[in-house]
Formats: C-alpha cells, sequence, structure tokens
C-alpha cells in the first residue's frame, strides 16, 4: 500500500500514520464490534460497568485488542479471569462447553461461526463495548487512484439494493449487524 504494489486492502481502519499512503472509501464496509456474549442459558447482566464482571470467568483470543476499554479493564486487574485461545472458535467452544462465562470477540466473527456450526440460539449478546468503521482502502500510489470513486458508486448501489444486506444475512443469520 505505501508504495502502490498493491492496490487495495480490507480490513482498513483510518488512522493518523495511514492517510498519507491510503485512500478510504467513503462509507466503511462493515463495522468491527468488540462484543460481550454469554451462554443463552445464563443470567448476567451489564449495566455499562466491567468491574461489576470481575467475578466472571472470560474468554479472548490471545494476540488480539479486545478494544481499549477491555483491554484497560485486564491490565488494571478489573477482570482477574481472562482465559486466552488461539482462535475464535476454539473461545466458542470453550463458552458452548461451559469453561468460560464472558466471551469477548468480533460480534461478526461469533455470529459466523455459530451459524457455522449450526449454534446460533447457544449464545446471545450481552453487549457490544466497541463500533469501529471498516473500510476499504487504496493505495494512493500506482494504479488504484481511480479505484476508490468506481468503488463507492458501486458499494452505494448494493446498499440501496439490499445486495449488502443479503449477504451479511447469509453469513451471519440472526446476528446480523446494523450498517
Amino acid at each position: 500500500m505505501k508504495t502502490g504494489k498493491g492496490d487495495g486492502l480490507f480490513p482498513m481502519f483510518i488512522t493518523d500514520d495511514r492517510i498519507y499512503f491510503t485512500a478510504y472509501s467513503a462509507k466503511p464496509l462493515t463495522y468491527e464490534y468488540k462484543s460481550l456474549f454469554i451462554h443463552a442459558n445464563h443470567d448476567i447482566h451489564f449495566d455499562g460497568d466491567l468491574a461489576l464482571l470481575g467475578q466472571y470467568h472470560f474468554c479472548r483470543v490471545r494476540g488480539y485488542s479486545s478494544g481499549p476499554v477491555f483491554d484497560q479493564a485486564e491490565l488494571n486487574g478489573t477482570l482477574p479471569y481472562v482465559d486466552l485461545a488461539n482462535s475464535s472458535l476454539q473461545n466458542i467452544q470453550k463458552i458452548l462447553h461451559s469453561r468460560c462465562q464472558i466471551l469477548v470477540d468480533d460480534k461478526n466473527v461469533v455470529a459466523y461461526l455459530l451459524k457455522r456450526l449450526g449454534q446460533s440460539d447457544q449464545l446471545s449478546l450481552l453487549v457490544d463495548l466497541e463500533r469501529i468503521p471498516s473500510h476499504m482502502g487504496f493505495s494512493k500510489f500506482g494504479h488504484a487512484s481511480d479505484l476508490v470513486k468506481r468503488f463507492d458508486e458501486a458499494h452505494q448501489a448494493m446498499i440501496q439494493d439490499g445486495t449488502i444486506d443479503n449477504i451479511l444475512s447469509h453469513y451471519l443469520g440472526k446476528m446480523i449487524q446494523q450498517q
């Protein structure tokens, strides 16, 4: 992207250091949700204060940020029981088998994996902690400079004719995100 050897990349989050070499789509292609899930038959409530969930066992993916709010609560000891796994699928298996009580992950990833496993009704969304826009990014160098406008036009048409909603519904099922 920085040199123009790659035309585009998804997902791209808008950051100060990337604006020098990246042209972004006008609208986010999707959103990344940092979310908390519980087993559907558990009675856990969230009132906005993560400290009140400190007695529960969380599971999340190793090496990924769960967003500044959750990461800080884990770092400062507010959430002392956080178990790490190598993948979202491993964590879903853990919560389905009661090896953790709250799953922290991207809502769309969880929805896709639950649908693939035929287990969409087994977890409930407790809360979306964060909603981060995810854009299509195009290199400002090389051959991609004219792609942004064409991409934006096609993307808008897909939103208006329902194609985007149909794709999301197909892959995410019940937990479809809202654009």
